[in-house]
């Protein structure tokens, strides 16, 4: 395969999925925000496709956490409690492998 080179801003296209209560986190858009929730919740995520990388950011928080566990590797779980907290996810050898982010991770 031949390498790609790119130069300047590489930009995720659509429009976020803005979640209004915890639930299944968008498959097909790349990237979710989490919103202002008092109580929070679990956040659910189906497995993708091989390579697909997917990005969760909380945009506001009321006092509540999100905790994500399914199909994360390692069994890990991922919550994000604070406004900032992030998760750059990639999906291969059929689980969510967190590579990079803010949000707090455990195993």
């Amino acid at each position: 395969a031949a390498n790609v080179t790119l130069s300047g801003n590489i930009n995720v296209g659509g429009t976020a999925q803005a979640l209004a209560s915890p639930g299944a986190i968008s498959l097909p858009t790349p990237i979710t925000h989490l919103p202002a929730d008092a109580t929070g919740g679990t956040l659910t995520l189906n497995q993708g496709t091989t390579g697909q990388v997917k990005y969760i950011t909380m945009v506001a928080t009321s006092g509540g956490s999100y905790t994500l566990s399914a199909n994360i590797a390692g069994s890990g779980t991922v919550t994000f409690d604070h406004v900032g907290d992030t998760a750059q996810l990639l999906f291969t050898s059929t689980k969510w492998y967190v590579v990079g982010g803010t949000a707090n991770v455990t195993y």
